[in-house]
């Protein structure tokens, strides 16, 4: 089992959960979609947080795994972590569906192969 995070920008205020970035949105429902994607078997631990505090991005740089970060501006905030990570847009449903599948599927691929190390 692998402890995969996934990074988000900042909270949206439909956001209802103090704890969890994304709960309460469209995006979130979509974020669900893509991890059942990425995990059909569940077999992955999923973090979620956001990069807009200086604790989130602290959070970040100490974690030890991969990362998927979502969206170009939670990407500014990562980068310059100096961190892997997967780049995949935000889950806002505004996105081309033939290359968000290209993506899953790579991400999915990738955490295989970390997974039988």
């Amino acid at each position: 089992m692998l402890k995969i995070l996934v990074v988000g920008d900042k909270p949206s205020s439909k956001n209802t959960s103090q704890y969890v970035p994304f709960v309460g949105t469209k995006s979130y429902a979509r974020l669900k979609e893509w991890l059942k994607i990425i995990d059909p078997l569940r077999k992955h631990s999923f973090h979620i947080t956001n990069s807009y505090r200086q604790s989130e991005l602290n959070y970040i740089d100490s974690w030890i795994g991969p990362i998927i970060v979502l969206g170009r501006s939670a990407e500014k905030r990562v980068i310059t972590l100096n961190k892997d990570y997967n780049l995949l847009p935000h889950p806002n449903g505004l996105n081309n569906r033939e290359l968000i599948a290209k993506e899953l599927e790579r991400i999915k691929n990738l955490l295989e192969l970390m997974n039988q190390k």
